[in-house]
């Protein structure tokens, strides 16, 4: 399934990953003495042109990120660009800045098969596709298999009825990860004979092989509910005991389907081992069982901290009750599974908990200033704190010392804030150099302000031009704003995608 985009709730951890490290890696280097405007025109143009590295795709996501209806005519001219990739950012764009609930079909309809799959995929995690498109794209013929699997399991999902005949031509694929997931949903249409017949092709393959694809199909049962699945499940359990990788997973599928049969599991795989790690590890599958277990799960006796801590977790998810100080204590184990959870379960949490949390994730860093990976924690958090209480964080901007790692930080994870007070918070920074800090507030300010002085017109024209110790995909941002605030923007689209 890798030539289509899935955006998985862990996708999406990775793209933000991916993208800071893209904006605190260092850009194109000092300012020079290049023309700003003919600077702007060539970074823009690379933009748009395919890169053998795909930086033209990290470009396009900083160009996105900037939600300007200005983009609008180059993103449409990019929705017939060679790149299915471009196409898919080019698409997603014109969503955002069209304000539609929903991606029309005719827009999707416009792409190559590819970008199709990669729009659908990306719409159905975030919920934005009826399911009456979804059974739509589903009649095109050159619909991407990997795709066409996503829209099947959300059909399902939502109670609906699937094509059994199209689900069985993809559980007879020769891509056995597609094979797999489809011949589990084939179950779920009364026929576990595909199941078998995928274990007869995984014995053709060298084991490390088998263990991936095996891997791959209990996660697809654990993550879509996919509960006639469960005589392959016990067949895992069976035929592969001394796995531990496939034992593990068997049971994560487990608990989702049959949560008493899976307590049963783990209970008898921790006692086996009888170490710490694996209590850990059991109880750590257990809290990030989605929908959540009930609280009675969590009681097992130990004076063990960090089980104490991921027990609580799970009994707060149960029962709606003390989250806030629960995924306080999480975090504070600085575990990276346990944060990402956290840092995931709360995107889809009430505001109220998720500005209590990310409140103390700011305070907590800035009050442990010999810990430098908790800037990394204040640029993770910053924009979604700030949308959520734009006045408290524009004081608090305001507060930190100038040109501090915390100021840095704070306003490198203030690029993804929507609030459009924003432009007036940046406008408070004291800007008397050409740090980052300083850069990044010039390139809010630019990004909500419909005039910028002379002087600061200037300055952008020198970010654009390379200098100010800005990442290539904020200095992309910084081209854009300033032969916008130039008001150049109809010859630089000329100039861009001229032959």
């Amino acid at each position: 399934m890798a030539d289509v985009i899935e955006y998985t709730s862990r996708m999406r951890r990775t793209i933000c990953a991916i993208a800071v490290s893209l904006f605190i890696l260092s850009g194109f280097g000092s300012a020079h003495a290049a023309d700003p405007y003919e600077a702007s025109v060539r970074v823009l143009r690379d933009t748009v042109t395919t890169s053998r590295d795909g930086r033209h795709i990290a470009n396009l996501h900083a160009l996105r990120q900037l939600r300007d209806p200005s983009l609008q005519p180059l993103f449409e001219r990019l929705m017939d660009h060679d790149d299915w990739a471009v196409q898919t950012h080019a698409a997603l764009a014109l969503a955002t800045l069209d304000g539609q609930p929903l991606i029309p079909i005719e827009r999707i309809r416009q792409c190559v098969p590819n970008a199709q799959g990669a729009i659908v995929a990306t719409a159905i995690e975030s919920e934005d596709v009826g399911s009456e498109t979804l059974r739509e794209v589903l009649s095109w013929a050159e619909f991407p298999d990997a795709a066409r699997l996503r829209v099947l399991l959300k059909l399902h999902e939502r109670g609906e009825t699937v094509p059994r005949d199209m689900v069985a031509r993809l559980a007879a694929t020769s891509d056995l990860e597609i094979a797999g997931v489809a011949s589990a949903l084939m179950s779920e249409c009364g026929d576990l004979a595909m199941l078998s017949d995928f274990d007869a092709r995984l014995a053709g393959i060298p084991a490390s092989g088998q263990r991936t694809h095996r891997e791959v199909v209990l996660m697809a049962i654990r993550r879509h509910g996919l509960a006639s699945a469960r005589p392959w499940i016990e067949r895992c359990l069976n035929d592969h005991a001394g796995d531990r990788t496939t034992v593990y997973a068997a049971i994560g599928a487990a608990l989702t389907i049959d949560p008493v049969w899976g307590m049963q599991l783990s209970r008898e795989a921790v006692a086996a081992k009888g170490s710490r790690s694996e209590h850990v590890r059991h109880v750590m599958m257990r809290m990030m069982t989605s929908p959540p277990l009930p609280a009675k799960y969590f009681r097992d006796q130990t004076d063990d901290d960090m089980i104490q801590t991921l027990q609580a977790m799970g009994v707060a998810r149960a029962t709606g009750e003390n989250l806030a100080d629960a995924t306080r204590a999480l975090l504070a184990l600085r575990h990276r599974r346990c944060t990402a959870f956290a840092l995931d379960m709360l995107t889809e949490s009430e505001p109220d908990l998720q500005r209590n949390v990310y409140w103390s994730i700011i305070n907590d860093a800035i009050a442990t200033p010999d810990d430098p990976s908790r800037l990394s924690d204040i640029v993770t958090v910053a924009s979604a704190l700030y949308d959520l209480d734009p006045v408290t964080m524009a004081a608090r901007l305001q507060s930190l010392e100038d040109d501090s790692p915390f100021q840095q930080a704070m306003m490198l994870g203030l690029i993804g804030a929507t609030d459009p007070s924003l432009g007036d918070a940046a406008q408070g920074i004291r800007r008397i150099g050409s740090n980052k800090a300083d850069s990044i507030a010039l390139l809010l300010v630019a990004r909500y302000t419909e005039s910028l002085e002379p002087t600061d017109l200037v300055k952008l024209g020198r970010l654009a031009a390379g200098g100010g110790e800005l990442s290539d995909a904020l200095r992309v941002q910084a081209c854009w704003l300033y032969v916008q605030h130039a008001d150049r923007l109809a010859e630089t689209l000329a100039r861009i995608f001229e032959s």
